[in-house]
């Protein structure tokens, strides 16, 4: 297990998910984890009309995944990630501990908890448990990063609700694919601050442009999701944003 965790929501089906999971054993998890994947499946008592967890449901769930944590590291294992959606909790780890071993703490983690929790054992040498259920596809990564910005805004004061101007950049191979981007962003209403060569003797040429918008989790990622799948679609890459913090009034005087 890695110090380096990533958060992000993702559609599954009809319902929205809520993914967590270890970014930073993703250069080791091929060669170091064992082959087998097991999944541990909790049933939440009572989840909200959404089917994600409540406050009060928190520590109980967690000490589970602590436990479970514990018990993959002490098997010469790796848990990696977690999934929830609809009601559900699914943990992903790899291990090679003996399906009777397993089911001996399954049953106990059942009696001392009071959940419902079963598990699934698969074979799962190229690690699809992890790159295909757990890691992030492009998209979800942009709204990772996103979120990033988000909770840097959150922090200084910024309550999130005020429309403000969006400064995005953008870089291409050449100017052409860089000119053709930016008559398509001026026909979504953003304006171009400048096309130019980002660096002495770079070979890419660097749109800046920006748009009112407001910056909050539910809306942004709709903005620079498009950014980024229309930057990729012209041959280049949509390279993030920033905005000014805007503080909530000070009314204490």
């Amino acid at each position: 297990m890695s110090d380096q965790w990533e958060f992000f929501p993702c559609q599954m089906g009809d319902d929205v998910a809520m993914i967590f999971y270890d970014h930073g054993i993703r250069e080791s998890i091929d060669e170091l984890a064992p082959a087998r994947r097991v999944r541990f499946d909790l049933t939440y008592k009572a989840p909200a009309s959404n089917g994600m967890p409540t406050d009060q449901e928190f520590e109980p769930v967690k000490a589970i995944e602590d436990s479970i944590e514990a018990f993959c590291s002490g098997n010469a294992g790796y848990y990696v990630g977690r999934v929830t959606v609809a009601g559900h909790r699914y943990f992903y780890c790899y291990s090679d501990s003996n399906p009777e071993l397993i089911e001996q703490y399954v049953a106990l983690l059942r009696e001392s908890s009071g959940y419902s929790i079963d598990y699934t054992l698969a074979n799962d040498p190229k690690k699809e448990g992890y790159w295909k259920d757990l890691f992030p596809t492009p998209d979800d990564w942009r709204v990772i990063l996103d979120s990033k910005v988000i909770d840097a805004l959150r922090n200084n004061g910024d309550p999130l609700v005020e429309p403000r101007r969006i400064n995005h950049w953008a870089y291409f191979k050449t100017r052409s694919e860089a000119s053709k981007f930016a008559a398509w962003a001026e026909s979504e209403q953003y304006r171009i601050e400048k096309v130019h060569k980002p660096k002495i003797f770079s070979r890419e040429t660097g749109v800046q442009f920006f748009r009112t918008d407001l910056p909050a989790t539910n809306t942004i990622s709709r903005v620079t999701v498009e950014l980024q799948r229309k930057a990729e679609e012209m041959g280049g890459k949509y390279d993030g944003w920033e905005t000014q913090v805007c503080r909530a009034p000070d009314h204490s005087g």
